[in-house]
């Protein structure tokens, strides 16, 4: 038979749990209670824990603001690896506790140094991946800068040994293929290799040497 000290006890072993950070819904469970009492039990002792939420959040928005600002080229991915958070952790964030940051913003931002340094600093894919933009691939690289609809003109190799450059049928495949078939430079490569096209050294076509 429960007696008043047993009440006694459990009420302070829930102040315990509560003080902690378990959830009211565990806590409810865990004794055999409903969620509201357990909140009632916290209210009646001053326990407000929406409060040291508001704080902890309002700290943890500074830290990633701050984050960002010395990263100008971080993702929502890099958010969520760096502070332990899910996307649905950094919407709530920005839409109750003033997080100004969205995957938009922050790809926007990133997404327009890579086209400067592409089309106006004439940098290759793979320098510009050596920057490390978190875009890891040639082909993320094109489809990022192609997206503004220009285009820079594809760069020729020259062979010493028979003097000539790439053949001029297959520079007009390659544009017709993805400026009228509208191809990705991925789709590009497979069709020249399916159909045998080789570049001057005799050798298979890459994403990366199309451009």
């Amino acid at each position: 038979m429960e007696t008043k000290e047993y009440y006694r006890n459990r009420r302070n072993e829930i102040l315990k749990m509560i003080r902690k950070g378990f959830r009211f819904q565990y806590i409810a469970d865990k004794y055999g209670v409903t969620k509201q009492r357990i909140n009632g039990i916290a209210r009646d002792n001053k326990i407000h824990r929406w409060k040291n939420n508001r704080k902890k959040y309002k700290k943890l928005v500074n830290k990633i603001h701050q984050y960002v600002q010395n990263n100008p080229y971080s993702t929502y991915k890099d958010l969520q690896i760096k502070f332990n958070l899910t996307v649905s952790n950094l919407n709530t964030l920005k839409y109750r506790h003033g997080l100004n940051i969205s995957n938009s913003i922050l790809s926007k931002s990133r997404n327009n140094s890579i086209i400067n340094d592409y089309f106006n600093n004439k940098l290759t894919a793979t320098e510009i991946i050596n920057k490390n933009y978190g875009v890891e691939t040639h082909s993320g690289i094109y489809e990022i800068c192609y997206s503004t609809n220009r285009y820079r003109k594809f760069r020729t190799k020259y062979n010493l040994k028979n003097k000539h450059f790439e053949k001029k049928e297959i520079f007009d495949l390659i544009f017709d293929l993805k400026d009228n078939k509208k191809m990705k430079f991925k789709n590009i490569t497979k069709y020249l290799n399916d159909n045998n096209y080789k570049t001057i050294y005799g050798r298979k076509f890459r994403t990366g040497k199309l451009c």
